[in-house]
């Protein structure tokens, strides 16, 4: 009868190792997909975001951070355009998070955000295996 209860013990504690491990409501926010030939992560609001966005970020590239006020407060809702040399819309975002990640290849690329009819812009240049950041900020409200 022992050994019946160990051998269902280890079946079931073999079982609870094959199941996938339940992800954080953070990561369950964090949206990764794919544009084109663009992959990319969103989110980074709150602690939880990016802490679980820097885990994965080196799948991509370019990191982009938004920000706002005088303390650099994260923000989202930034609009997103990436052109590539020639000009040509390689990517666009309607509704960033405060983080975005992008896999582009190689290349210069102008990256434009806009937030509350507020535009800049920024050119990079991307060398094969190189990750870069590009930091966007706002000053408004206060």
């Amino acid at each position: 009868m022992e050994s019946r209860l160990s051998l269902a013990a280890l079946a079931i504690a073999a079982a609870a190792l094959l199941l996938p491990a339940a992800p954080s409501v953070a990561a369950d926010r964090i949206v990764a997909a794919h544009e084109g030939k663009v992959d990319y992560a969103n989110g980074g609001i709150g602690k939880d975001e990016r802490a679980a966005m820097a885990r994965t970020a080196g799948r991509y590239n370019l990191r982009l951070v938004f920000s706002e006020h005088r303390d650099n407060e994260m923000v989202a809702g930034a609009q997103l355009r990436v052109l590539d040399a020639s000009g040509k819309q390689v990517f666009s975002l309607a509704d960033t998070g405060a983080v975005t990640e992008l896999r582009l290849p190689p290349g210069r690329y102008d990256v434009i955000a806009s937030l509350a009819g507020k535009t800049e812009k920024q050119g990079v240049e991307l060398g094969k295996g190189e990750h870069k950041e590009l930091a966007f900020h706002w000053q408004r409200g206060g």
